[in-house]
Formats: C-alpha cells, sequence, structure tokens
C-alpha cells in the first residue's frame, strides 16, 4: 500500500465563508475532501470582541462522520450580532489513513461569520429623567440606548396632560439618531404651562442597527413622564367688586379670580382709601383665602362707610 501523503482540504463550510444572520445554537460543519479524525490541538471560535472559545479537537464537542467534522459548542453563541473567527493550526484535524496526513488548518480571517442579532436594545439613561419636574419647554428629549440604534416604523408620541397629543414619524427630521443617542426635537416647543407630558411609542418605532433590526419594546402607560416648568404668569380674570364699581357695602369682601390656579407669594396687599390710612395684609395672612384660582380678601375690619374709594 503507498502511503497516503495528500493532506485533506475543507471542501465547504457551514455556516459559509463571511455569512451573516446565523443562530446563537449553529454548529459549525466543515466537510472534507477525504475522510477524516481528530489530530492534536485545538479548534478556536473567537468573538469580535470578549474570550475565546477553545475545544480540544478529540473533545465531545467535536463530532466526526467520514468527511464532516461537526463543531457543537457546549454553550451557544452571542446573540448580540457578534462575528466570530475560526481558527485552528496544522494538524488539529488529519485524514483517517495510517499516515494522519495533516489538515493545514484555519489561520487568520479565513473563516468567519455573524451571528444574528436578536438582543432587542434597551433605554440605558432618559433625558429628561423619568418623572423630572420643572423642564423648559424647549429641551430635547434623549434617550440612550444599549447599543446603537437607528429608525424602524411608526410614531413617537408626546401626550400631554390636557390638549392635543404631538406624534413624530419615527424618521422624521425632527428625530436624530447618533449612535447610542435618540435625540427628540419637536419643531414647537412644548407647553409652558407646567404641563406634563407623557412619551409612548409602540415596538419596532426604534431598532438596533444590525442586519437584523432588532426591535426595541416601546415605551407604554406611564413609563415616562416629565413635567414642563410653568413659566407662564396668571392673570385676573375678573375682579369682584368690579373695576370703578360703586355703592359697594363696607363688609365687602374683594374676590380676585385668576387664569389659573394661585397660592400665597411673598408681600402685601393693600387696600389704600382716598384719604386716611391704607390697610395692609400679608400675602399669607388669614385675612385672605386660597381657593384654587379665587383669591378672597376679607379685611379684620370694615371698609370706610363715608362713600370712600378704594
Amino acid at each position: 500500500t503507498v502511503a497516503d501523503t495528500t493532506a485533506p482540504t475543507v471542501a465547504s463550510y457551514v455556516p459559509g465563508l463571511g455569512s451573516t444572520g446565523q443562530a446563537a445554537t449553529v454548529n459549525i460543519v466543515l466537510t472534507f475532501s477525504e475522510n477524516v479524525q481528530a489530530g492534536s490541538g485545538n479548534i478556536v471560535l473567537s468573538p469580535a470582541t470578549g474570550s475565546p472559545v477553545t475545544i480540544a479537537a478529540g473533545d465531545g464537542q467535536v463530532g466526526y462522520s467520514s468527511t464532516a467534522v461537526t463543531i457543537d459548542p457546549t454553550s451557544d453563541l452571542s446573540t448580540a450580532g457578534m462575528q466570530y473567527t475560526v481558527t485552528m493550526a496544522a494538524g488539529v484535524i488529519t485524514d483517517s489513513s495510517a499516515e494522519a496526513a495533516a489538515y493545514a488548518g484555519l489561520s487568520g480571517t479565513t473563516y468567519q461569520f455573524t451571528v444574528a442579532d436578536t438582543t432587542a436594545p434597551t433605554v440605558a439613561s432618559y433625558v429628561p429623567g423619568l418623572g423630572a419636574s420643572a423642564v423648559t419647554a424647549s429641551a430635547n428629549i434623549v434617550l440612550t440606548f444599549s447599543e446603537n440604534v437607528q429608525a424602524g416604523s411608526g410614531n413617537i408620541v408626546l401626550t400631554p396632560a390636557t390638549g392635543s397629543a404631538v406624534s413624530i414619524a419615527a424618521g422624521d427630521g425632527q428625530v436624530g439618531y447618533s449612535t447610542t443617542a435618540v435625540t427628540i426635537d419637536p419643531t414647537s416647543d412644548l407647553s409652558t404651562a407646567g404641563m406634563q407630558y407623557t412619551v409612548t411609542m409602540a415596538a419596532g418605532v426604534i431598532t438596533d442597527s444590525s442586519a437584523e433590526a432588532a426591535a426595541y419594546a416601546g415605551l407604554s402607560g406611564t413609563t415616562y413622564q416629565f413635567t414642563v416648568a410653568d413659566t407662564t404668569a396668571p392673570t385676573v380674570a375678573s375682579y369682584v367688586p368690579g373695576l370703578g364699581s360703586t355703592g359697594q357695602a363696607a363688609t365687602v369682601n374683594i374676590v380676585l379670580t385668576f387664569s389659573e390656579n394661585v397660592q400665597a407669594g411673598s408681600g402685601n396687599i393693600v387696600l389704600s382709601p382716598a384719604t386716611g390710612s391704607p390697610v395692609t395684609i400679608a400675602a399669607g395672612d388669614g385675612q385672605v383665602g386660597y381657593s384654587s384660582t379665587a383669591v378672597t380678601i376679607d379685611p379684620t375690619s370694615d371698609l370706610s362707610t363715608a362713600g370712600m374709594q378704594y
């Protein structure tokens, strides 16, 4: 019998050279030009980041069946869109002849494939923060994710506590994408009236930037809310007694009804008669009552009964 000095070569690779979208549970199958067997040394699966997986040629994770070598790692590969490089030295696999002619091995980037990214992105931080208050009306909303993201399909919805919701398509110019950050910059500023906003979006409105476009689960309910600072000053909607009114009783209470709910600030309310001494009442004094939009001023002493203008 003539010695077998012809080294085996790989006829086919599964997954294929440079293939993408592979399942994390995929087995690696190398089909050779002749029957093969375990040699000595290791088969190494190196992810683009992280620790390599080293499997001895004779380990139970490697099966030999005539021309096929099946590598079935005990643990699944990464699901985060990871690229793997398969390497082995010469002699790790040999042909099955008595001479055990050595397969030349795999080196460099000859055999690489990429696992499908099935890990959905999650939000790592919110600006404004969850439940934040006193947010400026011109503030941008910035969501920072656990991985690079891109526009999916559907709308981001900003819903005020009262009034109409603002719907912005994921791919609209009001939404910017920069690696892991999504910046929402509405064309019109938010309400300045101390309004609470709720941010919602369906699953898939934002996805990761992999070929598989794994969908962000979205925001629902009251998960993300914040309140805009109230910079709109209250105004008086009505006066009792009316402006310039006459013939008022000396016991009359003064009632100012405002455009929004009010409270005591600091300083004084002053009732000045045409002649005589003014009546000065601190805003927080018991002579001043606050009930939602109404402020009632009830001086301890009645006003002058002498037809006095105040």
